[in-house]
């Protein structure tokens, strides 16, 4: 009787053993492949894994914003769609309140990438025009697209709270030509 019962704790000493073995190594697998998993999402969202939304430290660019100037108003405004995709127009009014220019404007984050894509009437055959990201910080982005005739660079800066920057500049008819909008805040 006492070999039974030895042979009996014997084998549930054994039988607790393993499954201690098994659960050890199950949490130094889940650990090891946990930590593998995340090793290469530098400038990911950890939780969904996507990247970083740099639109949202772009969100000086949203509101509505003229310009004065001797042909008449220039009027630009940007509203946030989604955290990739920020959406505008522009539209130049003479003093009378005609239309004399038109575009609209998409600013998307395509992965770690911003694009501008402008869309001018009577320009391009109505087709978007994508300007590349070529340097951005929370207070200024520059686009570029070296193939467009003119402009070949975009770029967009904060001023204070009321006020923004944007210029357009690149060569046209061979010279280097830019011209500023410098935007006070409407709304």
């Amino acid at each position: 009787m006492l070999i039974i019962f030895c042979e009996k704790y014997y084998i549930h000493v054994l039988t607790c053993i393993l499954k201690m073995k098994k659960a050890i190594y199950s949490i130094i697998f889940v650990t090891f492949f946990s930590a593998c998993g995340n090793s290469g999402n530098r400038g990911t969202n950890s939780n969904n894994h996507a990247p970083i939304s740099k639109l949202a430290t772009l969100g000086w660019i949203t509101g509505e914003w003229y310009m004065d100037s001797p042909e008449g108003r220039l009027l630009e405004v940007w509203q946030k769609v989604s955290d990739t995709l920020l959406s505008g127009y522009s539209i130049m009014l003479s003093g009378k309140g005609d239309t004399l220019f038109s575009e609209t404007m998409k600013l998307v984050q395509r992965r770690d990438t911003l694009w501008y894509i402008p869309t001018v009437s009577d320009q391009n055959n109505g087709q978007e025009v994508p300007f590349k990201e070529k340097a951005y910080s929370a207070s200024e982005v520059i686009f570029e697209n070296p193939m467009h005739d003119f402009p070949q660079r975009i770029i967009y800066r904060k001023g204070s709270d009321s006020t923004l920057f944007a210029r357009i500049e690149g060569k046209k008819a061979g010279a280097e030509k830019g011209e500023d909008f410098p935007y006070k805040r409407l709304k």
